[in-house]
């Protein structure tokens, strides 16, 4: 699991294809969040999102004086060769009165095998 700010994000993919050599594009950054993916078949897997405490300021801290005082998380699936969105789930918003993030185990079923997929979590603040 990882964080993307209006033009980043960090990729998850199959072991061995994690993190930074993974990105499929531009701006993506590897931090505050990270995770891991488990239970690999052929057309499920499931994606383990770490805690995080206090993310609210580190994302304040990104996002600099003036910046966004509220950032509503959502993880996408993405097809990792078209970039086309498969699915995406909600995650609530980080802000001062939710600081922090939990661990967090999502499946995810009728993907399709022999396809690279690519997962992220992103803000719109």
């Amino acid at each position: 699991m990882a964080f993307a700010g209006p033009a980043e994000a960090q990729t998850i993919t199959a072991p061995g294809l994690v993190g930074q050599p993974a990105c499929v594009g531009p701006g993506e950054t590897d931090n505050p969040l990270s995770g891991s993916v488990s239970s690999i078949t052929a057309s499920s897997t499931t994606l383990i999102g770490d805690a995080y405490d206090n993310l609210y300021s580190a994302l304040r801290a990104q996002a600099g004086d003036g910046g966004p005082t509220s950032f509503p998380l959502r993880l996408y699936v993405r097809n990792g060769r078209t970039n086309a969105e498969v699915n995406n789930l909600s995650l609530g918003t980080v802000d001062s009165g939710r600081p922090s993030i939990n661990r967090s185990s999502t499946s995810w079923s009728s993907l399709s095998s022999n396809t690279l997929y690519v997962f992220t979590i992103e803000t719109t603040a």
